[in-house]
């Protein structure tokens, strides 16, 4: 039960920081380096909640047990705990296109700042994709509202 808490915790934990970033310090540094780091925090937020669903039904026992890595966990929480708790696809979705987000600007080789956007280039300069603010603050409210179902769920 205590790891359901930690879970939990450290969702809304991260997603308060996003949220601090985005309101706060972001409009008074205008620095556009800020938002991977925001799209992160973002990120791991909702990875803790679908891991804190996942971990719930798995301890009343509604679903098979998984394995330790996250595929399996987020396997298991689209194919049946989505369903069961009526998670809005526009969640899973935002869920998908942020984690690509990030996988990609990890491994691009390239990634610079274009006025208040990033610019991530990947896979030699094919796949060109621009993140800015505004979309990184609409990825937060998509998961604000991801976090409080996911909090409503466990308690």
């Amino acid at each position: 039960m205590q790891h359901l808490r930690d879970l939990i915790e450290d969702a809304n934990r991260r997603i308060s920081t996003a949220d601090h970033l985005v309101y706060m310090t972001y409009p008074m540094l205008r620095d556009p380096k800020l938002i991977m780091k925001i799209a992160e925090n973002i990120e791991e937020a909702m990875r803790s909640a679908i891991e804190a669903v996942v971990y719930y039904d798995r301890l009343y026992k509604r679903i098979q047990p998984t394995g330790e890595e996250f595929t399996s966990k987020y396997y298991a929480f689209k194919s049946s705990c989505a369903k069961r708790y009526n998670i809005q696809g526009e969640h899973i979705l935002a869920f998908e296109d942020l984690r690509k987000l990030i996988m990609d600007h990890k491994e691009s080789p390239t990634s610079f700042v274009k006025g208040d956007a990033i610019v991530i280039c990947a896979d030699h300069f094919r796949n060109v994709r621009q993140v800015s603010f505004d979309k990184v603050k609409n990825f937060l409210n998509t998961a604000k509202q991801f976090i409080l179902k996911a909090n409503q769920i466990v308690r």
